[in-house]
């Protein structure tokens, strides 16, 4: 079984080549601002990569997943192909995958979150999961901005 891991693309998706796979996932910043035309881009995009699944979590510049869920839930639909998850768990080829957006609070981007609501979110990971997917990394993996500020999450750290 392969398993394939993009993040951060930023509109840039039309420039990455995706080899055959069995999961894609893409962990979020599609975007650069989330808005309708650049989401309804990737999701064209991403739907159409040689991967038997396809699934994404959105991120802290994917704004139309917050603000405008009912939209973000519309596009969606027309690219059946797509799994999102947000805060939410799928079983696929018995891999129990988990998906959340959300990350300690970050400038005023998309899904931030105060320590109280995090704790609350990450308590909801089903103990059994195979495969979680985040935007932000635990604290002190991975988590180094090039202002040197660790921004990982400490509760997910911890989980």
């Amino acid at each position: 079984m392969k398993l394939t891991f993009i993040s951060d693309t930023h509109d840039k998706h039309n420039f990455i080549k995706v080899e055959p796979t069995d999961f894609l996932f893409h962990t979020g910043d599609a975007t650069t601002k989330g808005t309708l035309t650049q989401v309804k881009s990737f999701l064209s995009w991403f739907e159409k990569q040689p991967a038997k699944y396809k699934i994404y979590v959105a991120g802290n510049h994917d704004w139309l997943f917050q603000k405008d869920p009912q939209a973000a839930k519309m596009l969606l639909s027309e690219h059946p192909d797509v799994i999102y998850l947000q805060d939410a768990s799928i079983t696929l080829e018995g891999l129990r995958i988990y998906g959340s957006p959300w990350q300690p609070w970050f400038y005023d981007w998309a899904f931030n979150a105060n320590s109280d609501k995090l704790f609350l979110l990450w308590d909801k990971i089903p103990g059994n999961t195979d495969i979680l997917l985040t935007h932000g990394p635990p604290h002190d993996i991975l988590d180094l901005t090039k202002r040197n500020d660790k921004v990982g999450c400490e509760i997910l750290k911890q989980i």
